[in-house]
C-alpha cells in the first residue's frame, strides 16, 4: 500500500508541473497585456512599467539576462511612423544622423528607474565614437551598457554616423530571473497574486468563496451519495424485476441527456459539437426497444398503445 501511494505521489509531480506550464503559457499567449487591460491603453509608460514591475511582468518569459521595458519602444527608422521619427529627430527616409562627437539624445517615454543597469543596442552606418576600422557603408551593431544615472555613451565618430535602429533592454538579476520562476515561486509560497479586476489578493477572494461553496456542494454530495446507494441496493434486491429495468432505462436516458439536447438542434450541429450521432441513436434505439418490449410483456398490447 505504501509503495502504491508513493508511486502515485511521484507520478503526480510531472502532472502538476505540466498543468503549471500549460496555464502559464496560455495566460501569456492568449491573455494580452494585464497592464493595458487594467490601466487602459492610454496609460503612461511609467505607470505601466510600475504595474509590470510589481507583478513580475517586466521579466523575460522563460529565461534571459536582458528584458524589454516600456520606457523606450524598439524602433526601426526605416519603418517607423512619422510621430516616432519626429520624437527621435530622424531624417525623412533615413535614420538619426550624428556628427563626430555629437551624442545621441534618447527620447525616453518616462524617467529611467534608479538602481538598474541598461543596454542600448543600435544598428548604424558610418562610425560611432570609439570605432576602429569599418567601411562606413555597411550596417553594423553596437551595444552600450550604462547605469541609471549615466549617459548612453552613443556618439558619432569620424565622419559621423546614421543610426537606423535602436532598442533598450534592462538587466535582470540572472538568466534564471524570469516570469516562469517568479510564477513558480509564488505557487510554492501559496501566493496566487493579485486580481487585476478587483485589485485584491486572489487567496483572500478564494477563502471568501470557500464557505458558500461548501454549504452548497457538501449537502448535494451527501444527498446524491445516499440516493445512489439506496437506488443501487434496491436494483440489486429487485434484480430482473420491472423496477430494475425501469431505473436502468432512466439512467441511460439521463446519461445521454446532453447529447439528446444537442440532437434537437439537428444532426449536423450536434456532430460539429462532438456528439457521436450514429452511436447515440443506436444505443437509444436499443434501449427504447427493450423498454417497449418490457411494457408490452407486462401490460399487454394496450401498454404499447
Amino acid at each position: 500500500m505504501g509503495r502504491f501511494l508513493a508511486r502515485r505521489l511521484l507520478l503526480s509531480i510531472p502532472t502538476v508541473v505540466g498543468v503549471v506550464l500549460v496555464t502559464f503559457v496560455l495566460f501569456h499567449v492568449v491573455g494580452g497585456s494585464p497592464a493595458a487591460m487594467v490601466l487602459g491603453q492610454n496609460a503612461g509608460a511609467q505607470a505601466m512599467e510600475e504595474f509590470d514591475g510589481a507583478r513580475g511582468y517586466n521579466l523575460p518569459l522563460f529565461f534571459g539576462s536582458w528584458t524589454r521595458c516600456r520606457i523606450l519602444e524598439d524602433v526601426d527608422f526605416r519603418e517607423a511612423a512619422a510621430s516616432e521619427r519626429s520624437r527621435w529627430g530622424a531624417a525623412e527616409g533615413g535614420g538619426v544622423t550624428r556628427a563626430e562627437g555629437e551624442a545621441l539624445k534618447v527620447p525616453y517615454l518616462s524617467a529611467r528607474p534608479a538602481g538598474e543597469r541598461w543596454r542600448l543596442r543600435v544598428w548604424y552606418r558610418g562610425r560611432l565614437e570609439g570605432d576602429q576600422g569599418g567601411d562606413g557603408e555597411s550596417i553594423r551593431r553596437a551595444d552600450r551598457e550604462f547605469a541609471g544615472g549615466e549617459s548612453e555613451g552613443v556618439a558619432g565618430g569620424a565622419g559621423g554616423a546614421e543610426i537606423v535602429r535602436a532598442e533598450l533592454r534592462r538587466k535582470t538579476r540572472g538568466w534564471w530571473d524570469s516570469q516562469l520562476t517568479h510564477y513558480a515561486g509564488q505557487l510554492a509560497r501559496l501566493d496566487f497574486g493579485t486580481s487585476t479586476s478587483l485589485n485584491r489578493p486572489v487567496a483572500e477572494i478564494l477563502l471568501e468563496g470557500v464557505g458558500p461553496s461548501l454549504m452548497l456542494s457538501v449537502p448535494i454530495l451527501l444527498v446524491g451519495l445516499a440516493t445512489s446507494l439506496a437506488l443501487s441496493l434496491w436494483c440489486a434486491f429487485r434484480k430482473g424485476e420491472w423496477e430494475d429495468r425501469l431505473l436502468v432505462g432512466v439512467c441511460v436516458v439521463l446519461y445521454y441527456a446532453k447529447d439528446l439536447n444537442l440532437l434537437l438542434a439537428g444532426s449536423e450541429t450536434a456532430k460539429s459539437l462532438g456528439v457521436e450521432v450514429e452511436k447515440v441513436k443506436r444505443i437509444l434505439l436499443f434501449f427504447t426497444t427493450l423498454m417497449v418490449a418490457f411494457v408490452v410483456a407486462s401490460c399487454g398490447v394496450i401498454g404499447f398503445v
